[in-house]
């Protein structure tokens, strides 16, 4: 999963899967980004008639 926050006009994500990684994004990057993994979700949701998996329980530690 992803941490997302706000901070002196910008965008901060934050990943811990696969690799830990961070991005620092200009708001117009981060609208992209939004309208992107939009995009690539809707793709992948099956269609009405298919069954789909429940999300994965997010892991503790």
């Amino acid at each position: 999963m992803a941490d997302v926050e706000a901070s002196d006009g910008k965008v901060l994500v934050d990943v811990e899967k696969p690799v830990p990684c961070c991005m620092t994004l200009e708001a117009g990057e981060a609208i992209d980004l939004a309208q992107q993994l939009i995009a690539a979700a809707v793709e992948v949701t099956p269609s009405a008639g298919e069954r789909q998996q429940p999300p994965a329980a997010p892991e503790t530690r």
